[in-house]
């Protein structure tokens, strides 16, 4: 999980240098919203080496995901 949350961290400043860099401010944080979908995608690719790991991964993106919502 703290490997997750680093790989996250990590996307999320380069996204933000990255809206730094526009001209004029961007209003809206789509971009770092879909960030999460990205990382939970890139997740995916992780699975099937180890079931358990793979089960505990799910679980902590689906805790992580319900936290936010609430």
């Amino acid at each position: 999980m703290q490997d997750l949350k680093e790989k996250y961290d990590k996307g999320t400043e380069a996204i933000k240098n990255q809206l730094a860099s526009f001209p004029k401010s961007v209003e809206d944080d789509s971009e770092l919203r879909d960030f999460d979908d990205i990382v939970i995608d890139d997740t995916n690719k992780d699975l099937g080496e180890d079931e358990k790991s793979d089960k505990d991964a799910v679980s902590d993106l689906n805790n992580a995901e319900d936290t936010e919502n609430n």
